[in-house]
């Protein structure tokens, strides 16, 4: 059967209380009476599983490792054996107050120390009087003897002592501390042993230790060395920690195998490959793997490098070699394999897709890794109209296990002449925006001539023919832009040398005068000649763009006039006009254009101008104002006058003067007929005697523009450009007259004239009623 000992037994008085059963108080002294006692300054402490054991009745030592319970019955064993050696020698009892014997308690009987931690230890001199209790000493002294690699502080105290052991060197396998506890009954001394913590470590091996490409493979191994304080430790679970050694890496580069035993250890297989199969990518360096294991509570770890070799790489220097046209000159470019050694690599060449096969290709092996790649001149014509035409040769190289490498070489081959630079150009559209609003504001483009060296058969720069080249109006005379060029009045001046590693010469292009371009940039060119050379080398257009002014409704100049007429009806003209002016602005106001809403405005500010300043009249009466606002309101015939000026500014060349002459009436007559809601048609069967005279039997000739001349025909002329003109307006209400007029000039044909005369004769003995050519009347 055990002892049961309560808390109050186990606390620090030690005496058993009143009312404890008897047969516990037998048991607790059959205890006492067997326990041994040490001889003073032995030095040997007892066995802890003992607390307080020994043979001799006169010991006043005893030594504890553990709690108050320890203590406290170590105190009592004391007390009884020094009570028993009294009654076998017949002395008297002690005063209760006077201490019969100690107990030194130490909080452990073995630390664990490191270069990094250190270990607590705290030891405990307790005084025992007679009846067993025991309290704390305060004479006894206690002091620490310490091994070599090891130190405590504080290593010495009265009563109570509390330090920390730390390593500070080497320490010997079964090193011990001595504690000794001394006091006027006698001293004792206590071992602490020391074990090194923390020295176990992971041993891997990698094999082979060499960097693996990718696609390689090698072996991991790991042992767990134990060493110090865990090699000496019977209790470890060595199976256990080797169980517990695992592999681990964070890169997608490596995959590990599931660990399996090895020796003493374990160990994994290692495989280097690309993280996404469907691209190559260039690996890393190195990665590094985790290798860890435990040894109970405590985690070993080891980081392992693994080397990655880099991609094998095909290189060529130089990458892009320039030959001149028609010359037949040969280059030579040095090619290797970067990171292949170990392996036979071949090597060609092929174009890419779609590249001009400009220049002769020829590649040989020098080495395992290098080769000599060739390049001749000739093939497929470079192209015309550039100065250089630029090819892709690619380079490859395989070798076994590898996939094939690749290499671009840029061939450029390049030719004499004239050529335009894209400095300053929009790159939108490749060309050049001149300012055609009258501002004469200049742009820059700049130039580049390039000439063959005789000596060399080189094609190389030439600045100063490039400041020698000749200008004038370029492209289809017959095109908007090169009208454009000539009625603006086009000027190319030289502006100097842009410097640079290839230096250009630059030249400012601007017209003179305004061009009504309206909102759509007309395309022009302006022809550049060097003189004295071949014309087809040395001959380059110069795309511009002509920017000219736009008073189309809507733009920012048609705004401005609409705003202008309503600001003069609303200010300088009389109440009772005001209205029908208002009324005419809202309707007729996109048909007008800015063109026709400035001659609106010119005319009101006029008369009123003219009322208060020279004529010294009030410019608000109303009498005044009635026979100027009925020539404002009959703005047919002064918008026909705009268009009039857009026909004899851009159409006299095709249609001549006489035609000319003739369209203001007829104008006027189809405007009219639009603007009353009539049919064109209606309109052009009115035209009866213009009709009658133009026909006379031509009009039913295959032929029938030969047979027309002099009047006839620019009779023919001016109805077709006033018939198309009120059509363009019945088909876009929102068409300024201007605009209007512009668009009949893209149909100045003479197959345009033929179609036109032959509806006409389509139209005799027809009724007058409107047909699918031209809009219904509106209602």
């Amino acid at each position: 059967a055990g002892i049961a000992v309560t808390g109050t037994v186990t606390a620090m008085g030690g005496q058993l209380p009143p009312g404890v059963p008897d047969t516990i108080r037998n048991d607790v002294e059959t205890v006492l009476a067997s326990l041994r006692f040490n001889a003073a300054g032995s030095g040997t402490a007892a066995p802890p599983a003992v607390p307080g054991a020994d043979t001799g009745e006169d010991e006043p030592w005893r030594t504890v490792t553990g709690g108050a319970a320890s203590v406290a019955a170590a105190g009592v064993a004391l007390a009884a054996a020094r009570a028993k050696g009294r009654t076998r020698r017949g002395e008297e009892e002690p005063p209760p107050d006077q201490p019969v014997g100690h107990v030194l308690q130490l909080s452990t009987n073995r630390v664990t120390v490191s270069d990094a931690h250190g270990a607590p230890l705290t030891a405990q001199a307790y005084d025992v009087y007679p009846n067993g209790a025991v309290r704390p000493s305060s004479s006894a002294v206690i002091r620490l003897g310490l091994p070599a690699g090891v130190v405590a502080q504080p290593s010495t105290a009265t009563g109570a002592l509390t330090t920390t052991v730390s390593q500070i060197g080497a320490v010997a396998l079964g090193s011990a501390i001595a504690v000794e506890a001394r006091a006027p009954m006698g001293a004792t001394t206590a071992s602490v042993t020391v074990a090194v913590a923390g020295i176990s470590r992971i041993v891997p091996t990698l094999d082979p230790r060499t960097a693996l490409q990718v696609g390689g493979r090698a072996t991991l191994s790991a042992v767990v060395e134990l060493l110090g304080a865990d090699a000496e430790d019977p209790s470890l679970d060595v199976a256990a920690v080797r169980r517990s050694l695992a592999f681990a890496c964070g890169s997608p580069w490596l995959e590990l195998s599931a660990p399996t035993p090895w020796g003493d250890g374990a160990a994994v297989a290692l495989v280097v490959g690309q993280p996404d199969p469907t691209r190559t990518q260039d690996p890393p360096e190195s990665v590094q793997v985790r290798v860890t294991a435990r040894i109970r509570d405590r985690e070993l770890t080891e980081l392992v490098t693994v080397e990655i070799a880099p991609l094998p790489v095909l290189d060529a220097t130089p990458d892009s070699v320039t030959l001149a046209v028609d010359s037949g000159a040969s280059a030579e470019i040095s090619v290797w394999v970067a990171n292949g050694a170990g392996h036979q690599w071949s090597f060609d060449t092929e174009w890419r897709e779609g590249s001009r096969l400009i220049a002769s290709p020829e590649i040989r092996a020098t080495g395992a890794v290098t080769a000599t790649l060739t390049l001749t001149e000739g093939g497929e014509a470079a192209d015309p109209g550039r100065r250089q035409t630029a090819a892709t040769l690619m380079v490859l190289a395989r070798a076994e296990g590898f996939e094939p490498l690749r290499r671009e070489v840029q061939v450029i081959v390049e030719r004499d002449g004239l050529f335009v630079s894209r400095t300053n150009a929009d790159p939108s559209i490749g060309a050049f925006w001149v300012r055609a609003d009258g501002s004469a504001v200049p742009t820059e483009f700049d130039l580049r001539v390039y000439v063959r060296d005789p000596a060399t058969n080189e094609i190389v720069p030439d600045i100063a023919l490039a400041q020698q080249v000749e200008f004038e109006p370029g492209g289809d005379p017959q095109t908007a832009g090169h009208a454009g060029l000539r009625a603006g009045d086009v000027q190319v001046t030289p502006a100097g040398v842009r410097p640079g590693n290839n230096p250009s010469a630059t030249y400012r292009v601007h017209l003179t005068h305004t061009l009504p371009t309206g909102p759509d940039p007309v395309p022009a060119y302006l022809r550049a000649t060097v003189p004295g050379h071949d014309e087809e080398q040395f001959t380059a257009l110069v795309p511009l763009r002509l920017r000219g002014v736009d008073m189309e409704p809507y733009s920012e100049a048609w705004e401005r006039e609409l705003a202008a007429c309503r600001l003069v009806i609303d200010e300088f003209v009389p109440v009772e006009h005001r209205d029908p002016l208002r009324s005419l602005l809202n309707e007729r106001s996109h048909t007008m254009g800015a063109e026709g809403l400035f001659v609106m405005r010119k005319r009101l500010w006029s008369f009123a101008h003219d009322q208060i300043i020279k004529e010294k009249h009030e410019h608000l009466d109303d009498a005044w104002w009635y026979e100027q606002v009925e020539g404002t309101l009959e703005w047919i015939s002064w918008c026909g006058d705009i268009a009039m000026g857009v026909a004899s500014g851009s159409y006299v060349g095709v249609i001549g003067m006489t035609a000319l002459g003739m369209l203001k009436p007829l104008l006027v007559s189809a405007m009219e007929t639009w603007v009353d809601g009539g049919s064109l048609e209606d309109w052009l069967a009115g035209q009866a005697t213009a009709v009658a005279g133009i026909a006379e039997g031509a009009l039913t000739d295959p032929d029938v523009l030969m047979k027309l001349t002099g009047e006839k025909k620019a009779l023919a002329w001016a109805l077709f450009i006033a018939y198309y003109f009120a059509k363009e307006l019945y088909n876009d209400p929102q068409l300024s007259v201007t605009n209007a007029m512009k668009r009949v000039g893209a149909q100045l044909r003479d197959e345009g004239l033929v179609r036109f005369l032959q509806h006409i004769v389509g139209m005799k003995g027809v009724s007058r009623k409107p047909t699918t050519d031209a809009p219904a009347a509106k209602p």
